[in-house]
């Protein structure tokens, strides 16, 4: 249906328990929450916690893996590095 958002799904099964547990809080259903998991329900709309919270375990991961890191360097790790050389007197 045009016009009509599309809400997110978790990625993984520890992202779907946390916004099941963060949605629990919004919602008041869940007391003595965490500090983490209350600035989670805080900082999202309980419509995208729902969905997030709903998302079937089915063929997810328990954990997403991290990105590989990028070859490319950035200028002030340029510099430190560019540094270490100088003082080595390799240059």
């Amino acid at each position: 249906m045009p016009g009509k958002k599309k809400h997110p799904k978790s990625k993984s099964k520890s992202q779907r328990r946390l916004m099941g547990w963060a949605h629990a809080c919004k919602s008041g259903e869940a007391k003595n929450c965490p500090a983490n998991v209350q600035k989670v329900a805080d900082t999202m709309k309980a419509g995208d916690l729902e969905s997030m919270a709903k998302t079937k375990h089915k063929g997810k991961p328990e954990k997403v893996k991290p990105k590989k890191e990028s070859h490319i360097m950035n200028f002030e790790n340029f510099v430190l590095e560019m540094k270490k050389i100088e003082e080595n007197g390799q240059i």
